[in-house]
This record gives structure tokens, sequence and C-alpha cells, in this order.
């Protein structure tokens, strides 16, 4: 539910020609895809400048990347200390506080990086999917909001405010999000699955039976929208005995031994003469 990092700005800003020349190839090789390359070149910068913005920020973004969220978070942080008003390194910051699992601090973040830049889209989404695990869902709805006035044929926000409607018992309104979602982005497995969750709460039986299938047509290997499917077929009377035995049994050659093998072992006693305690 939470966006990636921010992209990466160019040219840089350092004062030092050279230095300058050096930011602005691991910028590019940054953007490239060459994190290895990149990450050398900008602890080369600061080995010059220990206090080079760019160098300090996007080394900052790779370790988040890397899912080094501490290292991010301090990084980021030490980029922030030279230039408190990058909305960039704000945004960003949010991102490895989440990642963290600090989510107040994350909010924080992206709230000062909304104050600098409150056009962001992608920064509105971010805070309202952090106040919506912090319990706050009156702001994250209306985050939300923001987010897709900016941005109104962005399936992702649609789908995430659909989870939050879903989560508040307005089942009508997450399934008109979701369907949004679906037409924006026909191929998207995740938002038929949430889908059929929110029709199986409204008592759709056949229609979230449909959306988990479409789910699974779009995701074969998707076990979330399989074990969906399979409960909701549990309720569904024109459904026979024979077929939903049927059903089980093919998801359980499925998917039953991935299950399996994560199932530990009972240590009680299996003496069948010990006694019984109740």
């Amino acid at each position: 539910m939470t966006g990636s990092a921010r992209d990466i700005r160019a040219p840089s800003t350092a004062p030092n020609a050279v230095l300058a020349r050096m930011v602005d190839e691991a910028i590019r090789r940054h953007q490239a895809g060459q994190l290895a390359e990149a990450e050398q070149l900008y602890r080369r910068v600061l080995a010059a400048d220990p206090k080079n913005f760019d160098a300090l920020h996007l080394l900052g973004v790779i370790a988040y990347t890397a899912r080094q969220f501490e290292p991010a978070i301090s990084l980021i942080r030490q980029s922030l200390a030279v230039r408190q008003g990058s909305a960039d390194a704000h945004y960003n910051l949010g991102n490895a506080l989440r990642g963290s699992g600090r989510l107040r601090e994350a909010a924080d973040s992206y709230q000062r990086a909304l104050t600098l830049r409150a056009d962001w889209a992608e920064a509105h989404n971010n805070l309202a999917t952090t106040l919506q695990d912090l319990g706050q869902r009156v702001e994250a709805a209306a985050a939300y909001r923001r987010a897709l006035a900016l941005k109104p044929a962005w399936a992702a926000a649609h789908n995430n405010l659909g989870t939050l409607f879903k989560d508040t018992g307005q089942l009508t309104e997450a399934i008109q999000c979701f369907q949004r979602a679906i037409e924006l982005q026909p191929g998207w497995a995740e938002a038929y699955n949430n889908l059929g969750l929110a029709q199986q709460l409204q008592g759709r039986l056949a229609d979230s039976i449909f959306a988990f299938g479409r789910a699974i047509e779009l995701k074969p290997d998707y076990v979330e929208a399989d074990c969906n499917r399979l409960f909701a077929r549990n309720f569904d009377p024109r459904i026979r005995p024979a077929e939903q035995q049927a059903e089980h049994k093919r998801w359980h050659a499925t998917h039953g031994k991935h299950f399996a093998a994560n199932i530990a072992p009972h240590k009680n006693d299996s003496d069948p003469g010990r006694r019984l305690r109740i």
C-alpha cells in the first residue's frame, strides 16, 4: 500500500566541479539500477565532502531499497541536517521510518514533506496508509481523497481507499473503489481479491466467488485468493457437496504441501495411555 522511494533528481548541487560530476555520475548509475557502483561513488564523494547533501540522501535511498532501514534513517537524517527544506528527503525518511515500523515518526515526516510540497499525491497516499495503520481512519480517508484529487486515475490509491472503507464496514463505497481500481488496471489480481472480500461481507456470494476466480485467473499462484474462493463456496447453496469436496481436494493438491511444511508438530505426550487433563 506504500510507494517507492522518491525519484532521484538530477543534476547535483555539489559546489566543487569534480565532486559535482562524480555525484551526477552516481545518480546516473543509480537511475540505471547499478546500485553497487552508485553506492561506491556516493561514498567517494562523502570521503571528500562529509556533508554533501546529495550523497548522504541518495546513499540513504540505496539503503532503503535494500531494506536496511536503520542505516537509511541515519543517512537521510544527516542529509536533512544539511538541507532541512528538502521535501524529497523528508518523504524518503518517512518511507524508511515506515519500513522500520516507526509509524508515528513516518507520518510526521510525510506531513513535513507535504508542508513543503502540498501537491504531491504519493506523499498523501503514503501518509494515508500510515495513518490507517495507526488507527486514524478519518484522517487516513481524507489523505487518500487528497491523493486522488491530485491523481484521479491512480488505481493504487482507489484500492487503498477501498481497503479502508472495507475495514470500517462501508462496503458499498469499498466496492466502488475496487471496481474503479479494476477499471484503471484491469489485470490487477489483488484488486479483484479485495473486491471479492467486500462482496462476500455484503452477502453477494456469487459475485465474490467470480471475483476470486478472476484473481486466480490473473495470478494462478495466488494462494490467498484461492483460499478466499474455497471459503466462500462453502456458503453457496448452489454448489453440491460433491463439487465442493472435489474443490477441497484440488486446493489441497495445489497448496497443501506449502502449508504442511510450515506446521510444527505438537510437543505434547503422544502416549495413548496417559491421563487426560481437562
